[in-house]
């Protein structure tokens, strides 16, 4: 991740749970102390999504929330997110489907992010006002993880 995102606000972007659940971002992420929240941009993504999931969720599972969601952003992804998200659905358990939220709206994502490579996927620990704590990108490493507990630590 090329910018510096601590203490700047998520997006307030529009998503969809997989259990069919609209919700505004911003708004969402005020439910919880912390949100850990993952975003993908493909379907790789979730190779390098998987793993840092299950590793946070080693350590703070039952205490901090964690939250995956997919930005289409082609035309025929967004076109076709009814059966895309579908598909999801069938694939995952109901706790899953409340954890997994889809979007639309990938250039508010993209923008505010400062994202431009959409083969990484992207971590950001978010406080309950919308703040990003901490941030990174691409596949799980060790000091990446420490900085994360750090950052919770320091919450």
């Amino acid at each position: 991740m090329t910018t510096n995102l601590t203490g700047k606000s998520f997006p307030a972007a529009h998503a969809r749970t997989l259990s069919g659940e609209e919700v505004r971002l911003d708004q969402f992420f005020s439910r919880q102390e912390l949100t850990f929240f993952s975003v993908g941009f493909t379907y790789d993504s979730q190779y390098q999504i998987t793993p840092w999931v299950k590793e946070f969720e080693k350590n703070y599972q039952g205490k901090i929330k964690t939250y995956t969601m997919a930005v289409y952003d082609t035309v025929w992804s967004k076109l076709a997110r009814g059966w895309i998200d579908g598909s999801m659905v069938r694939g995952t358990n109901h706790e899953e489907q409340e954890q997994t939220l889809t979007t639309t709206e990938d250039a508010l994502i993209k923008g505010e992010l400062g994202i431009t490579d959409k083969t990484l996927a992207y971590f950001y620990l978010i406080d309950k006002n919308n703040t990003i704590l901490w941030s990174t990108s691409g596949p799980l490493t060790s000091d990446g993880l420490k900085s994360l507990m750090v950052a919770i630590n320091q919450a």
